[in-house]
């Protein structure tokens, strides 16, 4: 991993390069004590990078996977802006439909006042001829009982001999 990253990252190459000639050119006594901070700075900036590329790696997925659930999204979107297209031309249909009906329930309701109106002037005009043949059946009765009077008499008077 080490080596992988010092041929990736040249910082840390030079790091370490510089490193080994500050350790050959100091005396012996600091050798040991540059040549351990340095590597221990080399280590620990080899560390970050690493950790950081684990990062990225790991944003680049959350990202591929956001940029997918985005497409999702939007092709979601797209079908919703149909369906909702649709819906809106239904709503406009049946609105249109209930203006419709609405009509018609007017004119239905003003031949129903119409209808009313001629069925109450037929009840009256029958109740006036209702009561006109009342009259009429009453002026009548005695001319009726007198017919049947006389068509019993002649009955009766039918059986008689007419010689007699």
């Amino acid at each position: 991993m080490l080596i992988q990253l010092l041929t990736e990252e040249p910082g840390l190459f030079i790091g370490l390069g510089f490193v080994i000639v500050a350790t050959l050119l100091l005396p012996a006594r600091v050798r040991w004590y540059v040549f351990t901070a340095g590597m221990a700075v080399i280590v620990f900036r080899a560390y970050q990078i690493y950790w950081a590329r684990g990062r990225i790696q790991k944003l680049d997925q959350e990202r591929e996977q956001l940029r997918n659930e985005l497409n999702g999204l939007r092709e979601r979107h797209a079908e919703l802006e149909n369906t909702h297209q649709q819906l809106a031309e239904k709503l406009a249909e049946i609105k249109q439909q209930r203006d419709e009906l609405i009509k018609q329930r007017e004119t239905l309701d003003a031949s129903a006042a119409t209808y009313d109106a001629e069925k109450q002037r037929l009840d009256a005009e029958l109740e006036k001829k209702k009561t006109e043949a009342q009259q009429h059946l009453e002026e009548a009765q005695p001319v009726i009982d007198f017919l049947e009077n006389f068509a019993n008499a002649e009955r009766l008077t039918a059986n008689v001999p007419k010689n007699i």
